[in-house]
């Protein structure tokens, strides 16, 4: 089962591959704000669950998968337009 280290350390270096692309500017922004966002929900679940707060805690973990998957599907074969020359 996946730690709060361990989901920050993948979106961690999920945010440093996306902000590595080219020059994708508008679906750059998209992904990022998703990966973000996944991270800040992830963030405070952690903050949750320290105050045994579980049941928030989990809706914000299903918002975390929520955003993850958004991000899934804006890398999706066809969602990225091809680069201009």
């Amino acid at each position: 089962m996946p730690t709060f280290a361990s989901i920050d350390c993948r979106l961690d270096a999920l945010i440093a591959t996306v902000n590595a692309l080219g020059d994708i500017r508008p679906v750059k922004a998209t992904l990022l704000g998703r990966l973000n966002r996944a991270k800040t929900q992830k963030e405070r679940a952690e903050q949750l669950v320290s105050q045994y707060r579980r049941r928030r805690a989990q809706t914000s973990l299903e918002r975390a998968s929520q955003s993850m998957m958004a991000f899934r599907a804006g890398i999706e074969p066809g969602s990225i337009p091809p680069a201009t020359t």
